[in-house]
Formats: C-alpha cells, structure tokens, sequence
C-alpha cells in the first residue's frame, strides 16, 4: 500500500514539474520569441510570422489574450511583406481570437484594435474607397466592396463598444504590454494608466 502511495506521489510531483517547465518559463519565452521576431522580421518576414504563430499558439494554451493580440497583430504588419491578403487574413484572425477571449477588458481591447486596423486601411486606400457609391443597408462580405460609408460607421461602432466596457477603467495598460508600450513620452500615460486612458489617448492621437 506505501508503495502504491508513493507511485501517485511521483506521479503528481512529475505533473507539477510538467506543468511548471511549460508555464514557469513562459515569461522566457515571450521575451525571446520577441527579440527574435524583432531582429529579423524585415529581412526574413515569414520565419518572422512562423515564430510568432508560435508565440501565438502557447498564449491560446495559457489563455494569455495580450499575447494573443500583440501576436496577430505583428503577424499581419509582417505579412504585408509578402501577402495580398495579409490584411483580411489578420481581420478573420482576430475574430477567431475573439471567439475565445472571456476576459472583458481583454475583449473590449480586440474591439479598438480592429477599428484602429480598419482606419488605417481606409487612410492607406482612401483614393479607391472614395470612389465607390455609397451602400445603405447592406454589408458585404467582401471589405473591398465597402464603400466610405461602412467604413465610417464600423469604425465609429468598434470604438464605442470598447469604450463602454467598464472593465477597460479598471484594467491596468502595463498589463497587456507587449501590445501597449507604456512610454510616458510617446503615448502621454504614466505607468498607472488604466487601459481606458491608453485607448483614449490613442483616439486623440489619429485625429490630430
């Protein structure tokens, strides 16, 4: 019978070891794959986004969303080197992502991030988008095919929706850095900036 006992006894001590050499080194990790990722994006763009698939992958395993977000984010800056579709590919990726997200400050984060993402877009292809007649009523499901419109309203609806998330007042910025540097002189927010004042000050920013 001891024996028996011991037997499970190192069984759970070798789960927890396990369990341990997964997570315990996954600051490690994140901050290697990082400087990898950062070292060598521009002159080898896909071993880039293979690393940051990756990365990607063990923050779906420990459910780490700023990880998550950062990750598809880089990944569809990067891929813009080599891919078309870099663009929509990163948009459907976020909606998967967000089909997994139950934090809420974490969610209303993935809202501003996809508005921010489609601003860009229409900044970058305003001299196509202008020209299309305006659409009432109907989206498509093809983003080329939106007019300035849509644009314009989704933008305006993504945004909202991350601001009336109260959880984003309480939520702390420095907690989904790598995504949020926390750089008084660049973004304006100190080190205690909720994650509200980030998005807010990112607002100001664009419409200057």
């Amino acid at each position: 019978m001891r024996k028996r006992y011991f037997v499970i006894i190192l069984t759970f001590l070798s789960m927890g070891f396990s369990l341990f050499s997964v997570f315990g080194n996954s600051e490690k990790f994140y901050k290697e794959a990082w400087r990898f990722v950062e070292e060598i994006y521009v002159s080898k763009p896909k071993s880039a986004v293979e690393k940051l698939e990756e990365l990607k992958a063990n923050a779906e395993l420990e459910k780490n969303y700023p990880q998550m977000l950062a990750a598809i984010v880089k990944k569809g800056k990067v891929s813009e080197r080599f891919s078309d579709s870099s663009f929509v590919d990163c948009l459907n990726e976020l909606h998967d992502c967000r089909a997994q997200i139950s934090d809420s400050a974490a969610l209303a984060l993935s809202y501003y991030l996809e508005a921010s993402m489609l601003l860009s877009y229409s900044i970058h292809n305003n001299h196509l988008i202008s020209e299309r007649t305006s659409l009432e009523g109907i989206v498509p499901d093809d983003i080329n095919e939106w007019s300035e419109n849509i644009f314009t309203q989704k933008i305006k609806d993504l945004t909202l929706k991350a601001l009336e998330e109260p959880a984003i007042k309480k939520v702390e910025a420095k907690s989904f850095v790598p995504l949020i540097v926390i750089d008084e002189k660049k973004n304006s927010i100190g080190k205690g900036a909720k994650l509200y004042d980030f998005i807010v000050n990112e607002i100001v920013k664009k419409d200057k």
